[in-house]
């Protein structure tokens, strides 16, 4: 999970500056917030204010991304495929993507990121299914999460083995 600040900007914070309920600031590892361009490596970026009081924001490390969204659910991870047999981590009970990563560009894994940002950006209620699949470090499952969002909108949209469903199932419509 090695983006470069450049990449972060252009694929992750820029593309979601346009919703301007989205309060964005960008914070190194040691909390000093990011204006513009810097020399140290973007680590936290939060979508709702101050890192001090933040609920809402994603954390960079060099084995995977996580975005947390507190009081709806535990999290969202995405794992380096090198680091996913071998992670002693206990995930308790975020959300893991199963999917691969190795051949993703940076633009590609950001702007998977990117889409679970916008998707739980809003949310009033969250409730996650979880199906486990089999166990490695950690229980590996599929994922059914559905979303009472602000907006009317319905969709459903799958990555891998986690499917949202947003203001309700599509299905039944």
């Amino acid at each position: 999970m090695d983006f470069t600040n450049k990449e972060i900007l252009k694929h992750l914070v820029e593309p979601l500056r346009k919703y301007e309920y989205l309060d964005i600031r960008m914070y190194t590892d040691d909390e000093e917030e990011i204006f513009g361009e810097c020399e140290g490596r973007i680590q936290c970026i939060t979508f709702d204010g101050a890192v001090s009081k933040a609920e809402f924001f994603i954390q960079f490390y060099e084995t995977h991304a996580n975005i947390i969204l507190f009081n709806l659910f535990d999290g969202f991870r995405i794992i380096d495929d090198t680091a996913r047999g071998w992670c002693g981590e206990t995930f308790d009970d975020m959300i893991i993507y199963e999917g691969n990563l190795i051949d993703k560009t940076p633009a590609e894994i950001l702007g998977l990121l990117r889409e679970v940002i916008f998707l739980v950006a809003g949310a009033t209620n969250i409730e996650v299914e979880r199906h486990i699949l089999g166990v490695r470090s950690y229980e590996v499952c599929d994922y059914i999460i559905k979303i009472t969002s602000k907006t009317n909108e319905k969709k459903e949209i799958v990555f891998d083995n986690i499917k949202f469903i947003i203001n309700g199932h599509l299905e039944s419509d």
